[in-house]
């Protein structure tokens, strides 16, 4: 639509004659003219008696800027053709503060004088026409003159059409149809936009219309419409409105694009310029009364110019910024400024006055005002589609939701204050118990039967909107009581408050802490027995030492005493001396049992060489005929790979194999047992690990003591020295932690023991 507007205003203009003076003048008419400027106010009689040589005589009258003083044009007509002619003699230039008329016959007398302009009440006698103008009627042959005198703050544009009366009365008609089509777009867009800025209460449109209308009064009052056809007896209105009207102008064209581009967001360093351009409008605007009409004018000119030149470089900057709609509103702004520099230039006299030039001004602020429709139109459409796509993007948010609250592996639920829940997914519902959403919605209260402390709960989250990650207990349908992690969040939707629970099972974890608390007991268990074996193991022989070193103590006073009573025989002496020795043997025996502990509770601290190459049958069969038991009547059979070369530790293996060993003689072949066989076999599980599995038929373990035979101090022969009970303890730490392998025991028949170890496979390396 508004780029038709655009085009029918082009049509319009492009079908008016661009200059009426050469083509609509009557060719019977010969005209000559002439003008006189005056700084003092003259009448017709001093003007007449002028002398010739003060008149500027031209082929035509154009625009002659701004003069505080008044120009008299003289008119010389001559009728050519036999018949009498009537034609009229008109301003193109319609705002003109006074213009007099004077018809004088060729003898100068005075015939007939008109007053005109828009500084005085419109004379209903004078012809229909808004522009200056009068009709002369002259007899076949006859010369008369016609003066003009010429008095105006505005610009002096004087050009003069001489025409005929059906020429002058289409010129009218055709201005009115233009100015008509003109009036109708502007009330067009501005009651358009106006009924969108009140459906969308967006500040643009406010704006837009406010300038369409500032724009309106301006061009009514510049073309002469306002005061031809609204205010013909208050002249005194135009004088002010122009460079009023021109001011506040500024404002809107300012503030427009401010909300249009949404400046704020797109380009917030450049709101400097708007604000100093609108206290510059804001400043003229005050100072109008101070200034005067004339100056006012001509300021009003100049910082139009600035701003202008301003704004569109403001355009042309937010455009390659690539803000939205800057492109466009730099075109209209740009549609605008051309108008306004033709009709400024034509009003100072720089360029030729006529129909074009002298509504340039208005035609290009009529196209910026269709095309600034349009770029708000397109701000329609991109809002129109910005908000499809955010509903689009909002249900498909919502169906990804929707599936996340589906499948999320939490439970997430939904409730009000009172406790109702509204809302749940499929893994709280299984979580409470319930069969289906329905019965879970109908039947669980959250605050009265779900959270067990739910008064202290609701009373945080209307202080803190939130709680996070807080260990709850929460009933089931069952009434059992299940751990849980909650985070709760309260807000407000259609003026309801809910409260949003993400609810984590965290039973797995309660039982894992809790087994690791039970773990913990265990190991301070074990460090206890540990302790107590200790003491237990040492505490005999220390005590026995303590009471032979007592005794040794007192016998050795008892001779001394003696000694000192020179009562000492030979026979005491020598008992003291036999005392003495045995005493002494058991000190030291007791001494090496200590030692021997102590060496065992070293040996439990997984102490080995450095890893080496080897064989490690041939290390088994060391290892089996360096042992003492050999000749007791125990079958060996060692299952092995000849060529079972790994990187391992030997002192590792040599402990290993000296406890097992050990174990079997002492504890597993009872006294009365005629058969007894050991059995080790070492199987090649990858080349990495390997599984040795040593078994003996002996008596085997006890259950419980199967569960406890990797523990310190666990032991068949207790009080013994030599058997402490830490040999699988030791082999059970140099599995795990030397040689990176996991032990299995049985225990049912016989004694079992299966090692999976780390032995990377390796080639021995011979010697040259």
């Amino acid at each position: 639509m508004q780029l038709k507007v655009i085009w029918l205003l082009c049509w319009v203009m492009l079908s008016i004659n661009v200059d009426a003076s050469p083509a609509a003048i009557q060719t019977n008419i010969q005209a000559n003219y002439a003008y006189l400027y005056s700084d003092d106010v003259l009448s017709l009689v001093d003007v007449q008696s002028e002398v010739e040589s003060q008149w500027t005589k031209v082929d035509s009258l154009g625009s002659y800027g701004f003069r505080e003083g008044e120009f008299w044009l003289r008119i010389r007509l001559k009728n050519t053709s036999p018949a009498q002619v009537s034609p009229i003699i008109r301003f193109s230039y319609p705002s003109h503060d006074e213009v007099d008329f004077y018809e004088v016959s060729a003898e100068q007398q005075l015939i007939e004088a008109w007053r005109m302009g828009d500084m005085r009440s419109r004379s209903y006698g004078a012809l229909m026409d808004k522009h200056p103008a009068v009709q002369i009627t002259l007899m076949a042959n006859e010369v008369k003159w016609v003066y003009a005198r010429v008095k105006s703050l505005n610009a002096m544009v004087l050009s003069l059409d001489i025409m005929s009366e059906q020429e002058h009365q289409s010129s009218v008609h055709i201005q009115g149809v233009f100015s008509g089509l003109i009036y109708g777009v502007l009330l067009v867009m501005a009651l358009y936009n106006f009924c969108l800025a009140v459906s969308m209460r967006d500040k643009a449109y406010y704006v837009y219309v406010a300038y369409v209308m500032t724009f309106l009064g301006f061009v009514l009052t510049l073309t002469g419409d306002g005061y031809y056809y609204l205010w013909p007896d208050s002249p005194e209105i135009n004088r002010v409105l122009l460079p009023l009207l021109s001011g506040f102008l500024i404002i809107p064209s300012l503030f427009f694009p401010y909300y249009l581009l949404d400046i704020k967001k797109y380009a917030p360093h450049v709101i400097w310029f708007y604000r100093l351009a609108g206290y510059l409008a804001t400043l003229f605007l005050i100072c109008i009364p101070l200034m005067g009409i004339a100056l006012s004018i001509v300021v009003l000119n100049t910082l139009s110019v600035i701003l202008s030149i301003g704004m569109l470089l403001m355009g042309l900057y937010l455009s390659y910024k690539k803000v939205p709609l800057a492109g466009l509103y730099t075109f209209a702004w740009f549609m605008l400024l051309s108008g306004l520099a033709v009709l400024s230039l034509a009003s100072l006299g720089l360029v030729e006055s006529n129909l074009v030039t002298r509504n340039a001004g208005l035609l290009g602020g009529v196209i910026e005002v269709v095309i600034l429709s349009l770029a708000l139109a397109q701000r329609i459409s991109k809002e129109r589609n910005d908000k499809m796509r955010a509903i689009n993007d909002a249900m498909r948010n919502r169906k990804l939701f929707q599936e996340l609250f589906d499948q999320a592996p939490i439970g997430i639920g939904r409730f009000d204050l009172q406790g109702n829940l509204v809302a749940a997914n499929p893994i709280l519902i299984r979580m409470l118990g319930f069969s289906s959403e329905h019965a879970a919605l109908k039947d669980a209260h959250v605050l009265s039967n779900v959270i067990t402390d739910h008064e202290q709960i609701k009373q945080q989250l209307l202080n803190h909107k939130k709680v996070l990650d807080k260990e709850l207990e929460l009933k089931d349908v069952a009434g059992n009581i299940i751990p849980c992690s909650v985070s709760l969040h309260l807000y407000e939707e259609s003026g309801q408050r809910y409260i949003e629970a993400y609810v984590t099972d965290i039973r797995e974890r309660v039982d894992a802490q809790s087994m690791r608390e039970y773990m913990e007991q265990e190991r301070l268990t074990s460090i206890e027995q540990l302790v107590t074996g200790v003491a237990h193991e040492i505490n005999t022989p220390l005590g026995v030492n303590i009471t032979s070193v007592s005794h040794i103590k007192e016998i050795l006073d008892e001779v001394d005493g003696e000694m000192q009573r020179r009562s000492l025989t030979r026979d005491t002496f020598n008992q003291f001396i036999s005392d003495s020795q045995q005493l002494l043997q058991i000190v030291t025996h007791n001494l090496q049992k200590m030692s021997n502990l102590v060496r065992r509770f070293k040996l439990v601290s997984v102490a080995h060489t450095d890893k080496v190459v080897m064989n490690l049958k041939q290390h088994l069969e060391l290892s089996l005929h360096s042992h003492l038991f050999i000749g007791q009547n125990i079958q060996v059979d060692l299952n092995c790979p000849d060529d079972l070369n790994i990187e391992s530790y030997p002192a590792a293996w040599n402990i290993i194999m000296e406890q097992l060993l050990e174990n079997s003689i002492v504890h597993g072949f009872p006294g009365k047992q005629i058969h007894k066989k050991i059995t080790i076999t070492v199987t090649l599980l990858s080349d990495e690990q390997i599984r040795f599995e040593y078994q003996d038929n002996g008596q085997g373990l006890d259950s419980d003591l199967v569960k406890r035979a990797f523990d310190p101090f666990v032991t068949t022969k207790r009080g013994s020295s030599e058997h402490a009970g830490l040999g699988l303890y030791r082999i059970y730490n140099l599995v795990h932690r030397a040689l990176e392998g996991e032990a299995n025991l049985q225990g049912d028949s016989g004694f079992y023991l299966s090692l999976t170890v780390k032995a990377p496979l390796q080639p021995i390396q011979h010697s040259a």
